[in-house]
């Protein structure tokens, strides 16, 4: 498990500015530390706590709060950071009081900063939640309903026992979706989530796979496919699915074929392994499922080989004309004998090198899948011989009053017409070998169904007979393709890599067999396609960079890669699977949590800006990297940009409904008005002819722009009209309120009911325009 460096000391400076306070280590605390600094940063939640708005919606009496308490000492550290009269602050009492909720973090061992920052908002929520009393909200099969609905019913649920700050600013929605692969029944369902944690893309290699369809259909082809190091098997199948015609439920089934042995691939298997050894190639077989076929499908794997004849008998060493036909030892298959005799005298020096002796290997391996049902012998020939074409080179001789007959035949013609099987079936090992589990293996019987379910591995051992058949081995013939990744139409080049790490969090997944989901057509578990999508997005978007991956209880391992990651502008409408929005959600980075080091000797740090309260495109105080106790600004924001970055903090553009010409137009909102509407109306219009006035002689007032965000206004309206105010505004009242309706320039017309929209302008010398903004449903 991580452990911190050392403890930094306060920068040596007797003044300190505001946002520069620095938080003492304590002994393995730099991970509170660095939490705690990036979200006195966030200008939401410092809002929040610096103008006392909180404690309107304190819930002491929360059973899973800490009775206010942390809420009141997050506050209090808030002020301390701000208020700029210190160089350093101890947060000890509010690591003793998360202490006393969490008992992961007594004492003062490292833990994971996520962890902490998780357990610190789910605090602060619940400390805050609005909702007094709790009630049980019954859950509801919504699979009927269209997502929109659905999603809308899940979140007012949730909101029903859970609505606090927290939430408001901090928690977004999935959309996880569960394919069935047997009966393509979907289901989905909606959740809440406070952060995202992106897997970290491994670095890719090219695997060439040879892949053979279903029972030899068609002709065996070669695609690369892109795979990340160190991936196994079930990756492997994914991405030939992306690449080939294959659907489930069908499956692969993957093997090599290393010095004439047969080696199956299983999830112990890796990429690396592949460029490790020999780079043997890789050959992939199209199979059936259980699911496919609708019942037991019973899969082999087979090895050719060749039963050669031999000259003499082994022991009496007699010519093939002074007896009857060989018998071949059932052990080794080469070794043959004119009888039992013959083979009884040579057994003693024959069973030394019996083992040894094997049949030589040709062709391709292959694997055969068939229904139980239809796993007869013919069945299992004529599947064998559709794969042997492809690698084996076999012709059957016309019998001699048909020598005048066109010259050689084709086996699979011939063997059909007589009927005559040209190789027999042994159960075999891996290595090819005829002894399975220490017994003498027997040729399977060639009538009615077979039972083979017991051997995983048969030898297809050709009669060879220089006057009846010719068997000769040749390259695999396979046609090249070259694979497309047909489920990445997401990505591009320019994408950073938390963009690709995003792409990994939503493109979709097949669950394991351990995994394996229940389906409420099937009334089973089965294996299922899970995509999880952001249906909705926070204003402040948390992401986790997954870079510990666990054994058990403990870490295992740390990624090292750097991740690139944009400072402005992530745009999250290509991971976003919600209703259509306003405008493209665009964030901007404002806080990075650091991790460095090893596993076993860390330290985390923070960077850190402030934006502004109306424009998140605007930095209110810069860059600063926060070391513990130490709190200094940094000279280039490409700092940012590290290595060792392990979560990022960013805000979500404002949406800009109405425009003004400066900030210190929207110093204050209100929702009273000080002035009556005459009043108003007749100096708006005394105003307006000094400005045309001012503008015959000066020319026209030069007008400039800028966004302000609809949360700051008092909007009760569901329309509101073009309204216009030019005026030079030192003259003007400090409060404006206009009513819904009002159009035109400089002037004060009908009103809709009591609905109003009240805004104090704070003018100076500058002139103001009030653009229209006709999507109003955003501001509610």
């Amino acid at each position: 498990m991580p452990r911190p460096t050392c403890v930094v000391s306060p920068q040596p400076s007797l003044s300190t500015k505001r946002g520069t306070t620095g938080l003492k280590n304590i002994g393995n605390t730099c991970f509170i530390n660095s939490v705690l600094q990036v979200l006195a940063n966030t200008t939401p939640l410092k809002q929040y706590f610096l103008s006392s708005q909180f404690k309107q919606d304190l819930n002491p009496d929360n059973p899973l709060g800490s009775g206010g308490k942390l809420a009141l000492q997050f506050a209090q550290l808030n002020d301390i950071l701000w208020a700029g009269d210190r160089l350093c602050y101890t947060p000890s009492d509010l690591k003793r009081l998360v202490a006393q909720k969490a008992s992961q973090f007594n004492g003062f061992a490292q833990h994971d900063a996520q962890e902490f920052l998780s357990f610190l908002l789910d605090g602060l929520h619940e400390d805050l939640n609005r909702v007094k009393i709790k009630k049980y909200v019954e859950e509801a099969n919504l699979d009927h309903l269209p997502d929109v609905e659905a999603a809308r019913i899940t979140w007012e649920r949730y909101k029903a026992r859970n609505d606090s700050f927290i939430v408001d600013e901090f928690q977004g929605q999935y959309r996880s979706q569960l394919l069935c692969l047997v009966c393509n029944k979907v289901s989905v369902t909606f959740d809440p989530y406070m952060y995202i944690s992106v897997p970290i893309p491994k670095p890719k290699c090219q695997v060439s796979v040879i892949v053979f369809p279903w029972n030899g259909e068609k002709s065996p082809y070669k695609v690369t496919v892109s795979l990340p190091k160190g991936s196994g098997v079930k990756v492997l199948c994914e991405e030939l699915f992306n690449v080939t015609d294959v659907r489930r439920p069908r499956s692969f089934e993957i093997l090599q074929s290393k010095d004439g042995k047969c080696v199956v691939l299983d999830n112990k298997w890796k990429t690396h392994s592949y460029f490790h050894d020999d780079k043997s190639p890789i050959y992939a077989f199209e199979v059936e499922t259980e699911s496919s076929a609708g019942e037991e499908v019973i899969s082999v794997y087979c090895i050719q080989r060749v039963l050669e004849s031999r000259k003499s008998c082994f022991y009496c060493k007699k010519a093939p004309g002074e007896m009857p036909a060989y018998k071949r030892c059932t052990v080794c298959h080469v070794a043959n004998y004119c009888n039992k005799e013959c083979q009884a005298g040579d057994w003693p020096d024959h069973k030394k090198e019996c083992k040894n002796l094997t049949p030589k290997v040709i062709g391709q391996p292959m694997i055969v899948s068939l229904p139980k049902s239809k796993l007869t012998y013919q069945r299992l020939d004529e599947v064998i011989e559709s794969y042997a074409r492809y690698s084996v080179n076999f012709f059957r001789m016309p019998p001699a009053e048909h020598h005048h007959a066109a010259g050689d035949h084709n086996l699979l013609t011939d063997s059909k017409k007589s009927k005559e099987y040209l190789f027999c079936l042994n159960p075999v090992n891996e290595n090819g070998s005829g002894i399975v589990n220490g017994k003498i293996s027997r040729t399977l019987r060639f009538a009615g169904p077979i039972d083979i379910a017991n051997h995983s591995f048969l030898a297809v051992d050709w009669k060879l007979n220089k006057e009846k058949l010719r068997i000769s081995d040749k390259p695999l013939e396979y046609v090249e393709v070259e694979g497309e990744d047909k489920g990445n139409g997401v990505l591009t080049d320019s994408d950073t890599g938390l963009e690709r790490c995003l792409y990994e969090f939503t493109k979709p997944e097949v669950l394991s067999k351990d995994e394996s989901w229940y389906c409420p057509t099937c009334k089973t578990h089965r294996e299922a396609n899970k995509q999880m999508t952001l249906w909705s997005l926070p204003d402040t978007l948390i992401i986790q960079l997954k870079r510990f991956s666990f054994g058990g209880s403990i870490y295992r391992n740390k990624i090292d890669d750097f991740i690139s990651f944009p400072l402005t502008g992530l745009d999250m409408n290509r991971f976003y699977a919600g209703p259509k929005l306003p405008q493209i959600p665009l964030y901007d980075l404002y806080g990075v949590v650091n991790h460095h080091g090893s596993l076993l000797g860390g330290h985390y740090t923070a960077y850190a800006r402030c934006l502004d309260q109306y424009d998140s495109s605007v930095t209110e105080i810069g860059w600063r990297c926060m070391n513990d106790s130490r709190v200094t600004y940094i000279d280039n924001d490409s700092e940012v940009m590290n290595k060792d970055a392990y979560l990022l903090f960013y805000k979500r553009r404002k949406i800009t409904p109405v425009q003004f010409i400066d900030k210190k137009l929207l110093s204050s909102i209100t929702s009273e008005s000080q002035q009556p509407s005459n009043q108003i109306e007749s100096l708006l219009e005394e105003k307006c002819l000094k400005e045309e006035t001012t503008s015959e002689k000066s020319g026209s007032v030069e007008m400039q722009e800028f966004n302000v965000d609809c949360k700051d206004i008092n909007v009760d309206c569901k329309d509101i009209n073009a309204v216009n105010l030019v005026a030079s505004s030192k003259e003007l009242p400090t409060q404006i309120k206009t009513e819904c309706g009002v159009e035109g320039v400089a002037t004060y017309s009908q009103s809709v009911g009591s609905k109003n929209v009240s805004i104090d302008l704070g003018f100076d010398d500058s002139s103001v325009e009030l653009l229209d903004y006709t999507d109003i449903d955003a501001l509610d």
